[in-house]
């Protein structure tokens, strides 16, 4: 090689220019430390042979050379910390973040739960929601009622009424120390499987 003097050393072809270079690190030649790729050094300083696979390097002075792409590469999955090779590519990683925050905004809006006669809708997909059973605690113990999510609270308590052979209109009803609203629903209350509720009269 004329500008490193090896004599033992292969030689690959310019990326851009198809120039033959010295496979070794020289002064006319720069490799991609990831992809093994050369530049030219005519290519480096022509501005218009700058494209997206041009290896450079950075401002740090202890930084490796990379081409646009594996740098890019590298700094999107954490493998190069290098600050002056992100700042490098800050627009480009900017942009990306944008993109993957907006994609997630619309599939989190595509699954809110649209809760319509005990389904959700996923997707434009339905699924049922499963029934779950109320744990309802009283002087005498624990009687156990199963109902849909989209039940309201005065059918659970006619129920439990009916089993215990008691008057409805005379029971109170209680979650955390607060009244149950009869009218609202498993799912308005947010009330998972197995949940306790307190009845007294």
């Amino acid at each position: 090689c004329i500008s490193c003097n090896d004599r033992d050393t292969s030689f690959e072809v310019c990326i851009h220019c198809n120039q033959i270079l010295c496979a070794f690190d020289c002064s006319d030649s720069w490799n991609c430390t990831d992809c093994k790729i050369i530049s030219c050094k005519h290519c480096r300083e022509e501005d218009a042979r700058v494209v997206d696979v041009m290896v450079t390097f950075c401002d740090n002075g202890y930084c490796e050379p990379y081409c646009s792409k594996c740098r890019l590469s590298s700094c999107r999955n954490g493998d190069n910390d290098c600050n002056d090779c992100k700042s490098m590519l800050f627009d480009t990683l900017a942009e990306e973040c944008n993109e993957k925050e907006a994609r997630i905004d619309s599939l989190l809006e595509e699954c809110v739960p649209a809760r319509r006669n005990g389904e959700i809708q996923v997707n434009h997909v339905h699924f049922r929601i499963p029934p779950i059973t109320i744990r309802i605690k009283d002087t005498a113990g624990e009687t156990l009622v199963t109902i849909e999510r989209t039940t309201k609270m005065e059918t659970l308590f006619q129920v439990f009424a009916t089993k215990k052979n008691l008057d409805v209109g005379a029971l109170h009803f209680t979650l955390r120390g607060e009244t149950i609203d009869p009218i609202a629903t498993a799912a308005s209350l947010d009330l998972v499987d197995m949940i306790e509720i307190e009845a007294a009269w």
